[in-house]
């Protein structure tokens, strides 16, 4: 029921006259609060915080250097893959540099492809990581971590095997994180675009997520990195005991990693479109839940103030929409609310836009509210996940 409306009668006269019951009261009240902060904090989000990617230009790159870099992959039968994308890793116009593959116990003939393509390039090493019976931890981290001891140079860039550098300057834009003194470079990696609506809700939570870290890294703020594309001093890797204290969760071995090192002041983003590395996306709804089920993991094991902060944004994301209906309808302010949620899709809108032209995105910026509401489903369905634990999947 409504609260009918006297004049500018406040609650209190209400409840005074006895014109309306006080759960009745305490119920739209409630509502009115609980819109409006969800409101509030995506204004507060999208304005002081998304924002600063919308505008971000990166600063000119100093006198180039020489950072000779490992590359290192990880893969767990990737033959396939390893000889669609290595040539193009391998060809890289970069001065210095090695592609290290640690080939994680694979079974599908993963050695004779890399052995193939060893011939033809000389940067390429190759490395078979053995466990001994029950040492081996769930995921790559054991691999990964042998790959970085093992690299030959003391910056590394992390890549998987399924993904294809976006052009032959990619390591070059991705070092560019050394040549200002950061230890800790942020590269993009999305998802190839392909038919399907499938396709298109993964390239929005990717992008979403983008969003999320790179803002968060510009605002001072880092937390995560994606596997995919990431660069870092292995220095910092020994200094900090690499994966030791999240070593028996399956991932994290770059959001985790990512969210005990990173600061202010060793971070930086590279956003430049030739400096993004590529992969497909997963097909069936079952295979992405699977990868998402994963990942989703690791967010319990994020520092308490990230926690925090990434908990106000999806809880007043998944707020601002569903409290919107019952405000407007039950609420004491029913127009204001109206007005307040129309701004606020409005400033998103446009703060989504500016960004889809920087990460490649414009065909989802044009169903932007769509994908928006429909991203609640993404907060229902995998908030589960978040207290759930680890998982023991490679893949």
């Amino acid at each position: 029921m409504k609260i009918p409306r006297k004049g500018n009668l406040f609650l209190l006269q209400y409840l005074w006259c006895f014109d309306i019951p006080l759960p009745l009261v305490v119920m739209t009240l409630l509502l009115d609060i609980i819109f409006a902060g969800c409101v509030l904090a995506q204004f507060l989000i999208w304005i002081g915080l998304y924002s600063r990617l919308a505008f971000y230009k990166p600063s000119p790159c100093p006198a180039q250097k020489d950072f000779p870099i490992s590359i290192i992959i990880c893969g767990y039968n990737e033959a396939d893959n390893f000889e669609r994308n290595l040539p193009a890793i391998l060809n890289q116009k970069y001065h210095e540099f090695e592609v290290l593959v640690i080939d994680d116990a694979s079974t599908d003939g993963s050695m004779v492809v890399l052995e193939k393509l060893k011939a033809a390039y000389p940067q390429l090493r190759i490395l078979q990581k053995d466990y001994p019976e029950g040492k081996k931890y769930p995921g790559k981290k054991q691999a990964l971590a042998f790959g970085i001891r093992e690299a030959k140079y003391d910056h590394v860039l992390l890549t998987d095997a399924d993904c294809l550098p976006c052009s032959s300057d990619w390591i070059r834009l991705m070092s560019r994180t050394f040549q200002f003194g950061a230890s800790i470079g942020l590269g993009y990696s999305p998802y190839k675009k392909t038919k399907g609506w499938l396709n298109r809700f993964i390239r929005f939570e990717t992008t979403y997520t983008a969003i999320q870290y790179l803002s968060f890294s510009l605002a001072g703020i880092p937390y995560m990195g994606v596997g995919r594309n990431l660069t870092y001093d292995r220095r910092l890797f020994f200094a900090n005991q690499g994966f030791k204290s999240h070593e028996h969760i399956t991932s994290g071995d770059d959001d985790l990693f990512i969210n005990e090192v990173a600061t202010e002041k060793n971070t930086d983003i590279i956003i430049d479109r030739k400096g993004w590395t590529v992969s497909p996306a997963k097909e069936t709804l079952g295979e992405y839940f699977r990868q998402k089920n994963r990942h989703m993991t690791t967010g319990v094991h994020y520092k308490w103030n990230i926690k925090l902060l990434l908990g106000i944004s999806a809880f007043s994301h998944f707020g601002a929409y569903i409290f919107a209906l019952p405000t407007i309808l039950f609420g004491n302010y029913g127009k204001v609310a109206i007005i307040l949620l129309l701004v606020l899709l409005l400033v998103k809108g446009i703060v989504f836009f500016i960004i889809s032209k920087k990460l490649d995105v414009r065909d989802l910026a044009l169903s932007f509210l769509f994908w928006d509401i429909i991203y609640i489903l993404y907060f229902i369905i995998f908030s589960p996940a978040l207290l759930k634990g680890n998982t023991n999947s490679w893949k």
